[in-house]
């Protein structure tokens, strides 16, 4: 099985009173550029050649062997690992000193619709945590543009919705470079979403 991983990175800034609203279940990390959030998506036999060696590269500066590096399953466990015993300001930092190479998903740059299928066609994606079978996007829905549903640990199915107001209704600030998007309530301003798959 190999390991899909899906970053969603953005910077918010609230409107009203200049703090940085807390959007569960995802979680927030605050670092030198901000404040940032990512999702993990597991999917199989999805493998970007670009960030496996990126990410080879990372794991042996931190020390881990190398020979445990040379096959998907040692590089994903050792992945794993790393996950496991960095802080998240650390995971954070890792994933975004990817932005700027080819592994950049900019919406100012592709149909939305595109990150749309990347999302419903994992195989479960994970959020804080919290392991979704199934993550659907509701285009239409102005209120909040990603709904999904999980098998929490009592095994009942519930819905989650992640409060971003819908992507659609984004507006493009040249000057900026930010995605200007409001959801009545609260106005963010969101940079760069980005896609990295091994």
């Amino acid at each position: 099985m190999t390991t899909t991983v899906f970053t969603l990175t953005q910077a918010y800034a609230s409107e009203q009173n200049g703090n940085i609203p807390h959007i569960p279940p995802v979680r927030v990390f605050s670092t030198e550029s901000g404040a940032y959030d990512y999702l993990v998506v597991f999917a199989k036999n999805r493998i970007l050649d670009a960030f496996q060696d990126c990410l080879r590269d990372t794991l042996e500066g931190e020390g881990y062997d190398i020979e445990e590096l040379n096959t998907d399953e040692g590089l994903i466990e050792q992945f794993d690992h790393f996950i496991d015993h960095k802080s998240n300001v650390d995971i954070v930092n890792l994933l975004v000193e990817f932005e700027g190479g080819d592994f950049n998903f900019d919406i100012s740059e592709h149909p939305t619709q595109s990150l749309v299928e990347m999302l419903e066609s994992a195989d479960l994606v994970e959020v804080n945590g919290i392991k979704f079978p199934s993550f659907t996007i509701d285009l239409n829905d102005e209120e909040s543009a990603f709904s999904c549903e999980t098998i929490m640990p009592n095994y009942t199915v519930k819905e989650f919705t992640i409060g971003y107001t819908a992507l659609t209704d984004a507006v493009w600030n040249s000057s900026t470079k930010y995605w200007f998007v409001t959801d009545g309530h609260e106005s963010y301003h969101v940079r760069t979403f980005n896609l990295v798959q091994q």
